[in-house]
């Protein structure tokens, strides 16, 4: 084993200590959340009364535990018996369903379980930083450093000691896995890189269909680098084949489900909705669902019970039509931007402290790397920091429409470290020896 494989191996193991470390810990302050009340449970997610959610998956785990343990197949996102749903995308759904058919539902063995797949998640994030760096900036103490960092991430290793609401780092490893791929296309392009970004993407529009900007993007930015265009349309069209044979099964199943066509998951304009109601000012709160959300909200429960899925959404889209007006969209999509790259946005109200300074800390230090990057490169950009950039905001373009939440932004969470890191090199050098060029994308 070589040296650079020594010190990545270390750096990979510090981060794997680091988050089982948290995660123990987390198992003795927070026992009532790993040993659950099962008869509870199952009492509460069963009523067809008021909704439940349970801090281990909310709407992801009730539909997993209406497939596995009720029988009812995919539906009841709020509990109860709810009719067929579209509302959760089935990656994350099927990801619960999984430990929840091996050890039983909201068991120890499976919410360990999960916990269990996100630190090799984490593990495997560190490992790509490492190789992203390589690819994009051929530079070993860019990638030495930017997968230290990540190792140390404070958003990926609180996600170890956190016990409610848990997407844990899926989102955060897809979206790194779609980039790494897509470069190696971009350097080789061969058909082997181009079917395995293809298989990635459509494997990602599953667990969550925000991911079609970004692979809508890297599919143009290869058809725009091409001197000849007419070159770029047959892989292209490869491309977007493989993708729609791993997700038209899916929705045309939701189609004979729901009974109307929906793209991956049914509930955008729900998201439209609660997002710029006037009590939003653009940030998800507890509050706010409180109020709104047939996730908390009794009535809001009922009402969809009642009415379907279908019937629902239509309503609440027509509801944000006609409250629309262009100025307060700008407003509130401009402060859900801040939002998303600066400001950490609680979704209740959080005790004064160390912990919630670092959080605000650690949120703003997001926006500001990519700040500093466009700083540290003014006088020697190309394109390959134009791609990388229009890769970020295009995952983050959607959430600018619908309403922020903290978690929302930490799949962009180890490109903001790589630029980051990639400033402090580049800052290092500036006064001694010229640094290698960068491989062009």
């Amino acid at each position: 084993m070589n040296k650079n494989a020594i010190i990545l191996l270390l750096i990979i193991s510090f981060a794997l200590l680091l988050r089982l470390c948290l995660l123990l810990l987390n198992i003795s302050y927070n026992p009532s959340f790993f040993y659950q009340d099962i008869a509870s449970i199952k009492q509460g997610i069963n009523s067809g009364e008021k909704p439940y959610l349970n801090d281990f998956g909310f709407e992801a785990s009730n539909v997993a535990y209406a497939m596995v343990c009720r029988g009812e197949g995919f539906s009841s996102p709020f509990g109860g018996s709810t009719g067929p749903t579209g509302w959760v995308a089935p990656g994350m759904v099927f990801l619960y369903a999984l430990p929840f058919y091996l050890f039983g539902c909201f068991t120890f063995g499976s919410i360990l379980f999960m916990f269990l797949v996100s630190l090799t998640l984490s593990a495997a994030i560190t490992y790509m930083v490492y190789k992203v760096c390589l690819l994009v900036f051929n530079d070993h103490s860019t990638a030495f450093l930017s997968s230290a960092f990540f190792a140390a991430c404070p958003q990926d290793a609180a996600l170890f000691f956190q016990h409610r609401h848990l997407d844990f780092n899926v989102y955060t490893f897809l979206l790194l896995l779609l980039l790494w791929i897509f470069i190696q296309h971009a350097l080789c392009k061969s058909m082997k890189t181009l079917i395995l970004f293809s298989l990635a993407a459509g494997l990602s529009f599953l667990f969550n269909p925000a991911f079609a900007l970004p692979v809508i993007m890297c599919l143009a930015w290869l058809v725009l680098r091409q001197r000849k265009y007419f070159s770029a349309i047959k892989p292209t069209v490869t491309a977007f084949l493989i993708i729609a044979i791993i997700i038209s099964p899916y929705v045309i199943f939701e189609r004979y489900r729901l009974g109307f066509w929906s793209f991956i998951k049914s509930n955008s304009q729900f998201e439209l909705y609660i997002g710029n109601v006037a009590a939003a000012d653009g940030v998800l709160t507890l509050e706010l669902f409180t109020r709104y959300h047939p996730n908390r909200n009794q009535q809001e429960f009922l009402t969809y019970k009642s009415q379907g899925e279908k019937q629902y959404l239509n309503s609440k889209f027509n509801h944000f039509l006609d409250t629309f007006r262009i100025q307060d969209f700008a407003r509130l999509s401009f402060k859900r931007f801040l939002h998303y790259f600066f400001i950490y946005s609680p979704v209740r109200n959080e005790a004064q402290g160390i912990g919630l300074f670092f959080r605000y800390a650690a949120s703003a230090l997001t926006g500001l790397s990519l700040v500093a990057y466009l700083f540290a490169r003014r006088y020697n950009k190309n394109p390959c920091d134009l791609f990388i950039y229009s890769f970020i905001l295009s995952y983050a373009l959607p959430y600018l429409f619908a309403g922020i939440m903290w978690r929302y932004s930490y799949p962009v969470v180890p490109l903001s470290i790589i630029l980051l890191c990639r400033s402090i090199v580049l800052v290092r050098n500036m006064s001694s020896t010229r640094i290698q060029a960068d491989t062009p994308c």
